[in-house]
Parts: structure tokens; sequence; C-alpha cells
């Protein structure tokens, strides 16, 4: 299984856990999610004021278009995708107890910056009912 967020760490995360997938022989489950809250200005959430359905197909949408993008390396992987309403911890662990892996991307954007784990991943790490994966695009050593 892997987090797809649309984030360069994310397109990381889905690229390595194709490569996995494929050497293993196995499918994989994308997942991404959203939410109506949003950042707001001054780094408060707000809600959103579009439509709930307007939001799940651009949901969708950013799914589809990574997985594709993706997708065309490791054209014998079968990818079903998860376009979840949740937030992201919650959802990939409660889909954790039907993978083997979980890969994930490391965004670095709890304001800490170096540190190894951000905290989407820490609780990933901590809680999931799999081994899970944390990579980083900007060269930096995935994390067990």
């Amino acid at each position: 299984m892997v987090g797809v967020d649309g984030s360069p760490d994310g397109d990381t995360a889905l690229a390595l856990a194709l490569d996995i997938a494929a050497a293993e022989g196995a499918e994989l489950v994308a997942v991404h999610t959203w939410s109506d809250v949003v950042p707001g200005p001054g780094g408060g959430a707000i809600r959103s004021r579009e439509d709930w359905g307007v939001l799940e197909d651009r949901a969708r949408e950013v799914l589809a278009q990574h997985v594709a993008a993706h997708g065309e390396v490791h054209p014998e992987v079968h990818i079903e995708q998860h376009a979840v309403a949740d937030r992201p911890v919650r959802a990939l662990l409660r889909q954790a107890d039907a993978a083997r892996l979980l890969v994930v991307g490391h965004r670095g954007q709890g304001g800490f910056t170096g540190m190894l784990l951000g905290s989407t991943s820490q609780v990933l790490v901590q809680y999931a009912s799999c081994p899970v994966l944390v990579v980083r695009s900007d060269g930096g050593p995935p994390t067990a």
C-alpha cells in the first residue's frame, strides 16, 4: 500500500512502491485522502465552501493523475485506487491491516526541519500493523 498526496516525496514513495510490487508480483493499493478542511490564513484551518462532490472528484483526479504518471513504468502491476474522505493517518492505519508493506513520503511540513520523521509518518511507524517505509525525495535515505 502507498500513500499518495501529490507531493514530490509522495511521488517518490509511489515510484518505489511500484518497484517493490513489481519485484514481489503483488498488487498495489494507492490511497489519497481529502477533506473539506483546508489551510487558512495565518496557519489556521477553515472549512472549504466547495461541494463535497467537487472535492471528492478533485481528489480522485489527483490520485488518478499521479498513478497514471508512474504506473506506465510497471504496467504489469494492478493498482487499486482509493480516494478517502478522512485524515491521512486514520485512513492509512485502517487499511494497513490488509497490507504487507506501507510506503509513504516524508513531507517535512511540521515546522521542524531536519526531523527524521514527520508527524504523520511517526504515527504510522508506531501504530501500523505492517512494516512502514518512509521515503524522501531529497536523496535522504528511506526510513523503515
